[in-house]
C-alpha cells in the first residue's frame, strides 16, 4: 500500500511538472531584448523611427514603425513575425561587374531564420509596442 501511495504522488508530481513546462509565450519584454541583441536598432533606430546608425546607407530606407501603412506584409503579430523570418528582398536592376557579367544586388530586410517562432512573435509584439508608444504621445 505504501508503495502504491508513493507511485501516485510521483505520477501527480510528474503531471504537474509537465503542465508547468509549457512552451514560453511571446512577450514584448522578450522582444525588446531580442531587438537589441539582433541589431534591429542599427537599421530601425532605438525607437523604431527608421533612423538607425546605418539607415542613411540603405536603399530602400528601413521602415519607420510609426507608419502602419509601411508594413508590406501587414501589421499583426503573425505578419511581422513572418517578415522577420523571411525578410524582404528588393531587387535592383542588374549591373555589369568588372568581368562584364551581370551583378544582381538584393537589399532590404534580412532574414532572421535562427530565431524561434516564439522569439519572432516576441519581436513582433515589441515592434507593435513601438508604434503604439509613438501614437500615444
Amino acid at each position: 500500500m505504501r508503495v502504491a501511495g508513493w507511485i501516485g504522488v510521483v505520477i501527480v508530481s510528474a503531471v504537474g511538472t509537465l503542465a508547468c513546462q509549457q512552451a514560453p509565450l511571446p512577450t514584448a519584454r522578450e522582444g525588446r531584448m531580442l531587438y537589441g541583441d539582433n541589431g534591429c536598432a542599427s537599421c530601425h533606430g532605438d525607437k523604431g523611427y527608421g533612423d538607425g546608425t546605418v539607415a542613411a546607407t540603405l536603399e530602400p530606407k528601413p521602415r519607420d514603425f510609426r507608419d502602419v501603412n509601411a508594413f508590406k506584409n501587414g501589421f499583426d503579430v503573425q505578419a511581422i513575425a513572418t517578415t522577420i523570418a523571411e525578410g524582404i528582398l528588393q531587387h535592383a536592376a542588374p549591373a555589369t561587374g568588372t568581368t562584364g557579367a551581370p551583378v544582381h544586388h538584393q537589399q532590404g530586410m534580412p532574414k532572421f531564420p535562427h530565431l524561434s517562432d516564439v522569439e519572432r512573435q516576441s519581436l513582433a509584439l515589441y515592434v507593435m509596442s513601438l508604434h503604439s508608444q509613438s501614437t500615444s504621445r
